[in-house]
């Protein structure tokens, strides 16, 4: 398994955990649209986005909330992968 495939597996166990989903992870695809196949409203967005920040210890930007960038676990995976490549100190 390669570091983005469990990036992404992470993902998807907060995503089924933090909004209390009857799924198995492996139904959730790199490119299911959270939002047409979830209904994400607003509240259950806040809980998704605190539990990825308590993860991964990020802080995810106001601006990035918007539903474009919450889209899918190929979009939101590239986010968290470079704000966690952003935290580590430089060599």
């Amino acid at each position: 398994m390669t570091s983005e495939e469990s990036l992404k597996n992470r993902i998807r166990r907060i995503l089924i955990d933090s909004l209390e989903l009857k799924l198995q992870a492996d139904e959730i695809e790199d490119s299911t649209n959270f939002d047409d196949v979830f209904g994400l409203d607003s509240v259950a967005v806040i809980e998704f986005v605190i539990a990825l920040e308590k993860e991964f210890q990020i802080t995810i930007a106001p601006e990035y909330l918007d539903s474009k960038n919450l889209k899918n676990l190929d979009r939101l995976s590239a986010y968290i992968k470079k704000s966690t490549e952003r935290k580590k100190p430089d060599k």
